[in-house]
């Protein structure tokens, strides 16, 4: 099974069983994954043998990280990130889009919400330029959460709406049905609780939301904190206890600590302070690096304000400050807020209310300014994406410049084999002819055949080098730093031999020595490229050709006296792209100087400390 087979049916569930028993446990561990059965996905994992090739290796640790997300476990899924970006296959376009998607959820949940948005819409940008509409709007989901996360519910609300079309039309009904819900999700938090909960119980009664696991043990708990808020905490207990049941023996860490942090607010609110302290017990009992940075948040928070009425004010700020710290740090403005005017409900110190007043508004103006920031952050993302795929064009404009560059230089590395194997046999036989001929003369003492095979050795032998010497710069072969000066008065008499009205000036300065032989023969098909434009374009009667070899840069130069052009108006064609190429292929910048009636200079400079 290819990469690609098994990316889209990853992305796609079109429920494609492939042969090879590598790929068949892979898809167990997909299946897995869908079903929230991490323990299940894990132990698949453990038992499938080192992978041998490189797509395996590189989607056996992509579903490494699919798992580490499953559970929650950010550091666990951190390292699968690192390592992710170190398989070679990760330097395949469409093999980094679908990693850096998975990157980007990471990012998020660690609360690096401008790095996951500039993964998502890198990932974005190469599934649009491969025709891949489900895996570009998958991106812009999460887009979408990442907003939501930053606390941009306009704008994560309309990249939901901007994706549900495509995901409603080309995805799975798993994947169709979460995204509804992260928009109701998107509804709840701008305020629209009344619609949310209808769409939330609306739900519970479709797949994936319809049994027991992870995913209907997200709606219950939206569910839950809509009644809470609204008084009814009945209904609110009956949600979060059924939410917990949900994640029976699925491990779900995460998830698990924001339902007992839900149930522990809930107790309080209802006055039970005895119940509110195990569940504040439960949830520290989970690993540090498994609990959200939102649950950390509220927990320190609920925790300060029990301490307060338990009558340790001093304890209790001391608890407030460490919640302000987390959500500060994470970029948590609704946590924030919510926190700060709780705290203000019950601290007397003056100065310690003055502190926390202040940082209301604060909140308050940030909260403010993400009004119109939610447009201009849309219009942010838009003006990214287009970057994106501007980059990822003009990286493929140059692969296929590279490739012409190569198939052309294959040629003529061809050609120069052809003339010195074929042509330069039948001149080699054509000399011992005229030897034979010349031999034949003497012994006959006739004057006028001894003068005609002279002419005709000089023709031959004039033919013989110049074959030779054409079918070495075509081929490059030999073509070394101080070969180039010979190379250059080489062009310069074929200019010349090929247009008489035409002076060529080669002017050689430095040591040849320190040019490296892949720079000396990258500069010679630049120098033909440039002369051939001389002798088919410019119409000129002078060329200088100029070669400097200084301590920091080697400076290749072409000059004529020509016609000139217009570089505004004249569109840059496959030579000049080629010209850009080939220069950038050695390290080297170009520079094109010219105007209507004035003539061509070309620089090449080409730093002495180029690449391999």
């Amino acid at each position: 099974m290819t990469f690609l087979e098994f990316v889209h049916g990853l992305v796609r569930d079109d429920g494609a069983t492939p042969k090879e028993p590598f790929w068949i446990s892979i898809r167990a561990v997909q299946r897995a994954l869908e079903r929230r059965d991490v323990v299940g996905a894990e132990e698949i994992l453990a038992s499938i043998n080192e992978p041998t090739t490189e797509v395996e290796r590189f989607v056996f640790h992509l579903l490494r990280l699919s798992t580490a997300i499953s559970t929650g476990d950010l550091l666990y899924a951190d390292e699968c990130c690192s390592v992710l970006e170190l398989q070679p296959f990760y330097r395949q376009p469409l093999a980094r889009a679908v990693a850096d998607n998975r990157i980007g959820i990471v990012l998020r949940l660690s609360g690096r919400y401008d790095d996951a948005l500039a993964r998502q819409l890198g990932a974005r940008a190469v599934f649009d330029a491969d025709g891949r509409a489900l895996e570009s709007a998958l991106c812009m989901t999460e887009v979408a959460a990442t907003l939501l996360s930053r606390g941009d519910v306009a704008g994560a609300t309309a990249a939901y709406l901007s994706s549900l079309t495509t995901i409603e039309r080309e995805a799975g009904e798993f994947k169709r049905a979460v995204v509804k819900a992260n928009l109701a999700s998107a509804l709840q938090r701008s305020g629209n609780a009344a619609e949310a909960e209808r769409l939330y119980l609306q739900s519970l009664k479709d797949s994936p939301f319809i049994n027991p696991g992870p995913e209907r043990a997200m709606l219950l708990q939206n569910i839950a904190v809509i009644a809470k808020l609204d008084g009814r905490y009945a209904i609110a207990e009956e949600r979060y206890a059924e939410a917990l049941s949900c994640l029976a023996d699925r491990g779900l860490y995460g998830q698990r600590a924001r339902l007992m942090s839900g149930l522990a607010d809930l107790a309080f609110r209802m006055d039970d302070l005895r119940s509110v302290k195990p569940y504040i017990e439960a949830i520290e009992k989970i690993e540090d690096h498994h609990i959200p940075l939102e649950v950390k948040t509220a927990v320190a928070s609920l925790t300060g304000r029990v301490t307060a009425v338990e009558g340790d004010l001093a304890k209790a700020m001391i608890f407030v400050n460490n919640a302000r710290d987390i959500a500060r740090q994470a970029g948590l403005v609704d946590e924030r807020h919510e926190l700060l005017k709780d705290a203000l409900t019950y601290i007397e110190d003056p100065t310690y209310r003055l502190g926390l007043l202040e940082e209301l508004v604060d909140v308050l103006n940030e909260r403010l300014k993400a009004v119109p920031s939610s447009v201009s952050s849309i219009i942010d993302l838009r003006s990214k994406y287009e970057q994106e795929k501007a980059t990822l064009e003009i990286e493929r404009q140059q692969e296929r410049t590279r490739v012409i560059i190569d198939t052309q230089t294959r040629m003529l590395e061809e050609i120069g084999r052809d003339l010195h194997d074929s042509v330069g046999q039948d001149l080699t036989v054509l000399n011992m002819l005229v030897h034979q001929l010349d031999e034949a003369a003497t012994t006959e003492k006739n004057p006028s055949l001894t003068s005609t095979i002279e002419k005709l050795k000089l023709v031959s032998a004039r033919v013989y080098s110049d074959t030779r010497r054409l079918s070495h710069l075509l081929s490059g072969a030999g073509i070394t730093g101080p070969g180039l000066q010979t190379a250059l008065h080489d062009l310069g008499r074929d200019i010349m031999s090929a247009n008489s009205t035409c002076s060529v000036e080669t002017l050689v300065t430095g040591d040849l020595h320190a040019i490296d032989d892949a720079v000396a023969r990258a500069l010679l098909r630049l120098y033909q490229s440039l002369t051939q434009n001389v002798l088919r374009h410019a119409k000129a009667t002078k060329c200088i050709l100029q070669l400097l070899v200084r301590p920091d840069a080697i400076v290749a130069s072409v000059e004529d006296n020509g016609i000139g052009y217009d570089q505004h108006t004249v569109e840059k064609g496959l030579g000049t792209r080629e010209l850009y190429a080939r220069s950038e292929l050695i390290g080297g910048r170009t520079r094109i100087d010219t105007s209507l009636g004035h003539g061509t200079f070309v620089e090449i400079t080409v730093p002495r400390t180029y690449p391999s």
